[in-house]
C-alpha cells in the first residue's frame, strides 16, 4: 500500500487546491480553537465546496463533544475525522460512517497493549511528538529510538507519522518504516496556517520518491 500524504492546517482555498494538484491525498482542517491553524467550519465548508471533492477531507478535533464533531463534519463536508485529544474507544465508536484517525502523542513510557486496543477502533493511528503544551503541530521530530520501539511492538506498520516532518527527513522516514501515511503542517508553511507551495511540492515529491 502506498504511503498517503496529508497536508494539515489548511486555512485557505489556494493552499488546498495547490496541495491536491501537487499530489496530496488528504487535507486537514483544524477545528481546535486554541490552535494557530484553527479554521471556522463555514470557511472549511467553502474551501471544500470550491474543491468539489469530499474524499480525503479530514477534520482535526481535540476533546470535542461528539455532537459538536458530528455537526461540524456534516457542515464542512468531511469524510475523515482525526482526534488529537484523550478520546477513548467508547467515544470513537460514535462515528461509524467516517474514516477515523487517532493521534497518539508518544513518549518513552507508552503502553503497547493499550495502543493495540485503541487501533481496533480506528482506521489509522497517527504518531506525533509529545508536548505538554500542544496537541500536535509542535514541529518536533519523534526520536529514532522511539520509532524503533514502536516498530518492535508492531504499532508503526500502516500507521501515520507526524511530528517535525520536512522535505529534509520525510523520504528517510518513509524508507525506514512501513508507514500508512505521513502528516505535515509546520513543515510546509511560511507561517502557521499559510502554506508555502514550493515546500509542499518538495515535501510531496520527497515522500513519493521513497520506495
Amino acid at each position: 500500500m502506498a504511503c498517503k500524504i496529508k497536508i494539515c492546517g489548511i486555512t485557505r482555498f489556494e493552499d488546498a487546491k495547490a496541495a491536491l494538484e501537487l499530489g496530496a491525498d488528504l487535507l486537514g482542517f483544524n477545528f481546535y480553537a486554541k490552535s494557530p491553524r484553527y479554521v471556522h467550519p463555514k470557511i472549511a465548508r467553502g474551501i471544500i465546496e470550491k474543491l468539489r471533492r469530499r474524499q480525503g477531507m479530514a477534520g482535526v478535533f481535540v476533546n470535542s463533544p461528539a455532537a459538536e464533531v458530528s455537526q461540524i463534519a456534516l457542515e464542512a463536508g468531511l469524510d475523515t475525522l482525526q482526534f488529537h485529544g484523550d478520546e477513548n474507544e467508547g467515544y470513537l465508536r460514535q462515528f461509524p460512517d467516517y474514516v477515523l484517525i487517532k493521534a497518539v502523542r508518544v513518549q518513552g513510557d507508552f503502553e503497547a497493549k493499550e495502543l493495540r486496543r485503541l487501533a481496533q477502533h480506528v482506521d489509522y493511528l497517527l504518531f506525533d511528538s509529545f508536548s505538554p503544551q500542544q496537541f500536535g503541530g509542535t514541529g518536533r521530530e519523534i526520536s529514532e529510538a522511539l520509532l524503533a520501539e514502536l516498530d518492535r511492538e508492531g504499532l508503526l506498520n500502516g500507521s501515520f507519522l507526524s511530528g517535525g516532518l520536512t522535505v529534509q527527513n520525510v523520504a528517510e522516514r518513509v524508507k525506514a518504516w512501513h508507514l500508512g501515511g505521513v502528516d505535515t503542517a509546520s513543515g510546509v508553511e511560511s507561517k502557521p496556517g499559510i502554506k508555502d507551495k514550493e515546500k509542499m511540492r518538495a515535501f510531496i515529491a520527497a515522500a513519493r520518491s521513497a520506495k
